[in-house]
């Protein structure tokens, strides 16, 4: 049976938010240092490629770090992807994951073997995150 490898690279970025509706504080406007993580995998073909890995974490930490300097000190009901839904951690979420699968694609069409971006996940606070993958 044929394993899977995974690589996890994690990054930040400060913004502000407030959810319309919300009956509690986080109607306000407010700010976090949002901590997230990306997981690719990439199955185990057993003859790995010359670098024997994955992927370069400094490849896919260039990738996250340009998605999150897309979201870094603004004000995130102002941007385009949220004007007609609040920008809620899993929403977020989302968005990060599909900003950097466009951006993945692009960069391992030529690799051994198929990368994929297993899930993305979005922290607000230690005690608090969401996250979002694809089947």
């Amino acid at each position: 049976m044929a394993g899977v490898f995974e690589i996890t690279v994690t990054g930040g970025f400060c913004a502000a938010h407030r959810l319309p509706g919300h009956a509690g504080a986080c109607a306000r406007v407010h700010g976090h240092n949002f901590a997230v993580t990306a997981r690719l995998s990439a199955p185990d073909t057993g003859e790995p490629d010359r670098s024997g890995m994955v992927m370069d974490f400094l490849d896919i930490k260039a990738i996250l770090d340009s998605v999150l300097g897309e979201l870094d000190h603004k004000d995130l009901n102002a941007l385009p992807a949220f004007q007609n839904a609040p920008p809620t951690a899993e929403l977020l979420a989302r968005h990060i994951f599909g900003r950097i699968k466009t951006a993945l694609a692009a960069t391992t069409a030529a690799a051994p073997a198929p990368v994929r971006l297993a899930r993305v996940t979005v922290r607000e606070t230690k005690d608090f995150a969401a996250g979002y993958s694809e089947d």
